[in-house]
């Protein structure tokens, strides 16, 4: 046989080879360009929650670093001021907390307790006890007649209990000296209310 006559049969085998290998290099190549996509699409994903993240963290740095713009007291946080117990406090278990009249923004309180210190909006309860809120939400000074309490607002807990400050301590000595029957019954007397039947 000459190579000339099988010239046709060598360009059939030739095709029929390049065809099968075609074929098998498909799944290679299909595989490869579906790991490539795949490689790309997570990385795409990664960078856009790095993004997101760095963007999360962009926001609160901003929010932090943001000046917080204290309103002007109106007149009904004015009177609530005048009404707060300013000074030292004596607290339980020998705490003492600081109130007094902020000097930079009117009909607010400044509180300082160890090495913290607070601005507080006074502000009237409906029970007619003042609570000094932390303008950035974070405590709260409750004051009733014979006691305050500092709390933190988030987690609900107690800070500081049993504050006195004079004027509280003054009006409780003044409350104890009163007989029983002029001290009317509530919470403040222990002695629970008489009733009539």
């Amino acid at each position: 046989m000459s190579l000339s006559l099988n010239r046709p049969l060598i360009s059939a085998l030739t095709a029929a080879l390049a065809l099968s290998l075609g074929l098998m290099a498909a799944p290679h190549a299909e595989a490869a360009t579906k790991k490539a996509a795949a490689t790309s699409k997570s990385k795409a994903k990664a960078k856009a929650k790095t993004s997101r993240s760095k963007g999360k963290t962009v926001a609160k740095a901003a929010v932090a670093a943001a000046p917080l713009v204290i309103p002007p007291a109106d007149a009904a946080q004015l009177e609530v001021a005048s009404r707060v117990y300013y000074g030292s406090y004596s607290c339980e278990f020998g705490q003492t907390i600081d109130v007094s009249p902020s000097t930079e923004h009117p009909g607010y309180a400044d509180l300082k307790s160890g090495k913290n210190t607070w601005l507080f909006k006074p502000v009237q309860s409906s029970t007619g006890a003042i609570r000094l809120e932390d303008v950035k939400g974070d405590m709260l000074l409750l004051q009733i007649a014979f006691k305050s309490m500092l709390m933190n607002v988030k987690t609900g807990e107690r800070v500081l209990d049993g504050c006195e400050s004079t004027e509280q301590a003054k009006l409780k000595a003044d409350y104890d000296k009163l007989p029983q029957n002029e001290r009317g019954p509530g919470v403040l007397d222990q002695t629970p209310p008489k009733t009539t039947p």
